[in-house]
């Protein structure tokens, strides 16, 4: 009875050279293959194994930190193929909004870019981190960042009239500061 065989009588299974969904379903019986499949976890499929500490790793390689799942994924991993339904996409955006940093996702961030304000918030929070960030920011760093465009000879206009405590103000402190200085101008004709 072909229902009786196992994957691996009907077609030949080299652990070392199939893909890895094969060998997971090697001694699975054929008419038992959609019920197992939809059990499968996709961190097994793209090779990583489950370990007692809740973390996913590279088979073969359990509890070496180097191989340890990171970022999308460590957040597939733990999904089902049955999990994949008309709900996951939406589950799976969730999850990346709520587990993932901006780091996770863009990998190491240089100081000089915007994104260096909020490399250690999760994505989902970017939206009012971002402003709260640069309200709160020391005008160098928004200088260093690209995010406030000043010229190295505005800047020692700057420093040559208000000294170097300018630097570490933070946005609104700074602009108070030259709007203080602006009313003190006698008007021009």
């Amino acid at each position: 009875r072909f229902d009786a065989l196992t994957l691996k009588e009907v077609i030949a299974i080299d652990p070392a050279t199939s893909p890895t969904i094969l060998v997971l379903l090697k001694d699975t019986k054929i008419n038992e293959l959609g019920t197992k499949i939809n059990e499968l976890y996709l961190g097994s499929i793209m090779g990583y194994t489950l370990h007692t500490d809740g973390e996913w790793y590279l088979t073969g390689h359990v509890g070496e930190s180097e191989s340890k799942a990171t970022n999308m994924v460590k957040l597939l991993s733990g999904y089902r193929v049955g999990d994949i339904n008309s709900s996951f996409a939406s589950n799976l955006l969730t999850k990346f909004k709520e587990d993932l940093t901006v780091t996770d996702v863009f990998g190491t961030i240089e100081s000089t870019s915007p994104l260096s304000l909020i490399q250690d918030e999760k994505i989902g929070d970017i939206q009012t981190e971002l402003p709260e960030k640069i309200k709160t920011a020391q005008v160098q760093t928004l200088i260093a960042t690209g995010i406030l465009p000043l010229t190295a000879a505005q800047q020692a206009t700057l420093t040559s009239k208000f000294g170097e405590s300018w630097k570490s103000m933070n946005i609104t402190q700074f602009f108070d500061m030259l709007i203080s200085a602006i009313s003190y101008m006698p008007d021009i004709p």
